[in-house]
């Protein structure tokens, strides 16, 4: 694509900017890039992950829906170690419950919702509120990029 965009120069962008310039070709290479990454993780991560949350979800409460009546099978039991259970109890020892979690990010986002428009004029709350809506699935992929690229 980059003898494509040269080919634009004077149309798209100043043809006497210097082509490591970010307002001239290294911009659209720069945007194109970021552009791909960011399809790439959310096509890959997103939705790939929703999809098998709600296909497990559906065939979970499928299956609840069975009743096993003559089922003469052996009732199998899972036992755990103790050293398991430990090391279970410590994992989530110190862990934030998600109710607080939700309630702090609702308590950020409507006291930034409040304060940012007075801050900068030219944003509305509605933007505001729109970036704190998209914010978590944009987080979710810049974890996955940073992963590819470590």
């Amino acid at each position: 694509m980059w003898p494509l965009i040269d080919a634009q120069k004077g149309k798209w962008y100043s043809p006497d900017l210097s082509s490591s310039s970010f307002q001239g070709l290294q911009g659209y290479n720069v945007l194109l890039s970021l552009s791909l990454s960011l399809s790439l993780s959310l096509s890959r991560t997103y939705v790939r992950t929703l999809g098998r949350t709600v296909v497990g979800l559906y065939k979970q409460f499928k299956d609840r829906d069975a009743f096993p009546v003559n089922d003469r099978s052996t009732p199998t039991t899972v036992t755990i170690s103790y050293d398991d259970k430990r090391r279970t109890k410590l994992f989530l020892k110190d862990r934030i419950p998600s109710w607080i979690a939700v309630t702090g990010y609702v308590i950020i986002a409507i006291v930034s919702i409040v304060t940012v428009p007075h801050i900068f004029p030219q944003l509305k709350w509605y933007h505001i509120l729109t970036m704190y809506i998209i914010a978590p699935v944009l987080a979710f992929c810049n974890a996955y990029g940073c992963g590819l690229t470590d």
